[in-house]
């Protein structure tokens, strides 16, 4: 039976599960053909705050300091009867991302990804962030990741759901990586 990677990647807001791979994998699934479903947008930014060092100013140093209690608020429905709890959960899990990422040139939160050396509207910067995933601010994660995933389940297909520009440097290097690791893919 053929076997499927379907993958959601980094960077879109993780509010949600997401359900373009979800509906996706239901039709392949009612076709009788296997899926493996990858959320690496929750996955690597979980990654990311959990790589996440200390900083310098005050605002960072609370953010760092409150990182798992922000995370834990934000997977409770009372978060939504605090607005301004909710505010700053969200506002020091942002800050924490932006400054962990601000070292690699890229501007990060939790709905974006902006690398200062990669626009995802130029074809000749998405082929370069194909040709080296190593230098992609989630390589770690994603190395890792899908390296445990294909050796496992060894599928014939893999999809990336793109969605949002903040998505395209790193599906091309998601995808530089499996061509240069899983070149039968």
């Amino acid at each position: 039976m053929q076997s499927i990677l379907l993958i959601h990647p980094p960077l879109a807001k993780p509010a949600e599960p997401p359900a373009g791979i979800a509906r996706l994998a239901g039709a392949l699934r009612s076709a009788g053909l296997r899926c493996t479903l990858l959320d690496a947008n929750l996955e690597g930014q979980l990654s990311l705050l959990g790589s996440a060092s200390c900083a310098s100013d005050t605002w960072s140093r609370r953010a760092f300091r409150n990182l798992d209690a922000s995370l834990a608020s934000l997977r409770t429905p009372q978060i939504t009867e605090n607005p301004a709890r909710y505010r700053r959960a969200v506002a020091d899990i942002n800050r924490v991302l932006e400054v962990t990422a601000r070292q690699q040139g890229v501007r990060l939160g939790l709905a974006n990804y902006e690398d200062a050396a990669l626009s995802p509207q130029k074809s000749g910067d998405l082929i370069r962030a194909a040709s080296r995933p190593e230098t992609n601010l989630f390589f770690p994660y994603f190395s890792e990741r899908l390296t445990g995933i294909l050796d496992g389940i060894r599928p014939q297909t893999v999809g990336l759901s793109l969605n949002y520009l903040a998505q395209a440097v790193c599906s091309f290097a998601i995808l530089g990586f499996i061509r240069q690791r899983y070149p039968g893919i």
